[in-house]
């Protein structure tokens, strides 16, 4: 019995070497520790590593789509300076705008467009065969060559894009044209009222031919266009008037001449509207930007005798040409009905006959 309470002192016994035994047991439970761990941190590195690599189960193709009458039909062509027609005279290569033009909207090309809405729609996020796009990383690309798309992607993509490209053609093509009929019209003030206060019962900006009539009407100008529901187009009519508005001394010894310079004025009517269908097919909000110009005189405005330039003797008297135009502008948004004439806006004209109102009637129709 002594043997073994010693042996089992000796077990216990820091002088006997018990600290050691407790040492290892540390050791060995540290080691594991480690191990699990290791292992742990293997798996989950493992795992990330399965999930950043890209599922593509098909190889890609090339394929090519042409695009050409999705991008034509997105165009716009709104009234900026290059609409109004170029002519020379006398080295002036543009005429005179007395307006500035409406600011463009800023809009980004239709391929560029499609570029983005393919994808948005048709990406590796929503379906594990489609392949990632280059700009997220991925070898999937897709370019625009007027008047093609070019896109590598998989058989699974190049499906889905068939399938968006000829649903939106379906929705693209069922739109309906739009006729836009615009009217700048001279009323008598007096019978004015007649066509502000339109139809009874009807809506207080319709007008009918009648009452057009009835109003001693003068027709100013006119014209018609025909676009996209939602396309931007304008309408421009008049003409221009040349005149001289400066001169440029040539002098050499007893002789004087000298250099003119033309301009070139715009005198008429210009348009800007961008019609949108109702939902129901029974009215249209328009976008618009009216410009008027008339000319009501030239005036002379003389320039200083030339006769004292390097003492020559004979007297030049020349006169300088400066017009005086009326101009008539606004820009607004109004909801109309299809197929009645209506009035958008009038205005009295300053110095023009007494009692005469110009007034804007458009008239828009829709066909499929």
């Amino acid at each position: 019995m002594g043997e073994a309470e010693g042996s089992a002192g000796d077990r216990y016994s820091p002088l006997k070497g018990g600290h050691a035994m407790f040492t290892n047991r540390v050791f060995r439970w540290a080691v594991l520790a480690v191990v699990v761990v290791g292992c742990a941190l293997v798996v989950r590195v493992l795992a990330e590593e399965a999930d950043k690599k890209p599922v593509r189960t098909e190889p890609l193709v090339l394929c090519m789509y042409n695009v050409s009458d999705i991008a034509v039909d997105r165009q716009d062509h709104p009234l900026t300076a290059t609409a109004f027609p170029v002519i020379e005279v006398e080295n002036r290569q543009s005429p005179t705008v007395i307006l500035p033009d409406p600011p463009p909207r800023p809009y980004a090309p239709a391929e560029i467009e499609l570029i983005a809405i393919i994808q948005r729609t048709v990406n590796n996020q929503s379906d594990s065969g489609v392949a990632a796009w280059s700009d997220a990383g991925g070898a999937a690309a897709i370019e625009y060559m007027s008047p093609v798309l070019i896109i590598t992607q998989t058989p699974a993509a190049h499906k889905r894009i068939e399938e968006l490209l000829a649903r939106y053609r379906q929705h693209l093509h069922s739109r309906p044209m739009v006729t836009v009929r615009a009217a700048w019209v001279q009323v008598e003030a007096d019978k004015a009222r007649k066509l502000l206060a339109g139809q009874p019962g009807g809506d207080p900006m319709v007008v009918s031919p009648a009452v057009l009539e009835e109003a001693a009407v003068k027709t100013v100008a006119q014209g018609h266009v025909q676009c996209r529901d939602g396309q931007t187009v304008h309408l421009l009519s008049g003409e221009y008037q040349v005149y001289m508005d400066a001169v440029t001394p040539v002098v050499s010894d007893g002789a004087v001449g000298i250099e003119p310079k033309t301009q070139c004025l715009f005198i008429g009517a210009a348009l800007q509207v961008e019609p949108v269908l109702s939902p129901d097919g029974q009215s249209a909000t328009l976008d618009l930007y009216s410009y008027v110009v008339d000319l009501r005189e030239m005036r002379s405005k003389p320039l200083p005798d030339f006769a004292q330039v390097k003492g020559v003797a004979q007297p030049m008297k020349i006169d300088l040409e400066l017009p005086s135009v009326l101009v008539h502008t606004f820009a607004t948004t109004a909801k109309v009905p299809l197929g009645k004439p209506v009035l958008i806006g009038g205005m009295t004209q300053p110095g023009a006959e007494k009692g005469k109102i110009l007034c804007l009637v458009l008239e828009v129709t829709a066909a499929k």
